[in-house]
């Protein structure tokens, strides 16, 4: 009696999980590749045109923009955007918000990318186990956008390749952008622009 009643309670918490809202966190702080040219666990560098240099204390604008598949990841589905001139420091863990920049570089001082406000940003109807495809776009300066950074000539910017997480529930913290490929800024003059 107790092995089946068991048997149900363990079925009906895993139902319960399969549909439990999905989330990530922005949080490279486990990355450890120092190679620019990484292909997972990578971290930030910096290159003004004399070779990547690990960025160590240069706060950046950044956005996570998501896809459902590769092919679908845009500027336009941000998960969230880290803006240097904001001032917002806590999330409520919508898609798109607009927080501080303040301390995703320079909080850690290693070149691994963090959000400083600890956010879990919610997927809505997509549980946790959902395979998600991420890209992360950074630029210096106060320009509003990656666009913006990029149609300028005063700007670093840079993008890395697209990437894959898995969502988490809401009860577990983790690293979720272990996958994240290295990120190089480079003058914005030499940037390609962003699709949509």
């Amino acid at each position: 009696m107790k092995t089946k009643m068991l048997s149900v309670y363990w079925g009906l918490s895993l139902g319960m999980a399969a549909h439990s809202q999905g989330i990530i966190y922005f949080d490279g702080t486990s990355n450890t590749s120092l190679s620019p040219t990484a292909g997972s666990k990578g971290r930030v560098f910096l290159d003004a045109g004399s070779g990547a240099a690990l960025d160590t204390n240069r706060d950046l604008n950044v956005e996570l923009a998501y896809g459902k598949t590769p092919q679908t990841v845009s500027p336009s589905n941000a998960v969230t955007i880290l803006l240097l001139d904001s001032s917002k420091t806590l999330g409520d863990g919508s898609l798109g918000e607009i927080l501080s920049a303040r301390g995703d570089i320079g909080a850690m001082g290693n070149g691994q990318l963090f959000d400083p406000s600890g956010t879990a940003y919610r997927f809505p109807g997509m549980p946790m186990g959902t395979k998600v495809w991420f890209k992360i776009y950074a630029w210096t300066g106060n320009f509003p956008s990656y666009s913006a950074a990029s149609a300028s000539t005063n700007a670093l910017v840079g993008a890395t390749g697209v990437f894959s997480e898995y969502l988490v529930s809401p009860t577990w913290y983790a690293n979720n952008i272990q996958d994240m490929p290295a990120l190089i800024l480079s003058p914005s003059t030499h940037q390609a622009p962003v699709q949509p």
